[in-house]
């Protein structure tokens, strides 16, 4: 990571957990992936089609670059294990309800801002749902310190 990019994520880590969302939603643009956050009574969430299904068929092709993600702030000293649990079950959340959609039953992404390198979890499947693992470290240890 250059200088300044890494320092857009210390200046995001700083703020809190809604810019470290901010920040990855511009991250994700730059892959071509549209990140918005959806607000309705009873969901939320940061990843959602700009428009209602009309023809599943067209959709399904993009279906790989239609996911659900649900970002954390490790705060130091955090456990992150229950974090990436917290995120699973969270996203879990979001797959009935009023944000329910097909960009959420494929892939979820537990995403983790964390000021020095975490363990991540393997991806793993529950019923048709992959589930993954994402950490941001931003302030990442050498290889050599890491274990």
């Amino acid at each position: 990571m250059d200088d300044s990019v890494r320092q857009k994520w210390v200046n995001a880590f700083n703020a809190g957990e809604p810019e470290c969302e901010k920040l990855g939603a511009v991250h994700l643009l730059s892959h071509g992936i549209w990140a918005f956050k959806a607000n309705a009574t009873g969901g939320r969430t940061d990843l959602v089609y700009q428009e209602p299904l009309t023809n599943i068929n067209a959709d399904e092709r993009l279906a790989d670059g239609l996911v659900l993600t649900e970002w954390k702030k490790l705060s130091d000293g955090g456990n992150p294990t229950r974090y990436f649990e917290s995120a699973r079950n969270q996203s879990d959340c979001y797959s009935t309800g009023v944000l329910a959609g097909t960009e959420l039953t494929r892939y979820r992404y537990a995403i983790l801002v964390s000021r020095q390198d975490v363990d991540v979890p393997d991806d793993f499947t529950n019923g048709l749902v992959t589930y993954r693992h994402v950490n941001i470290a931003i302030e990442p240890r050498t290889p050599s310190k890491r274990h």
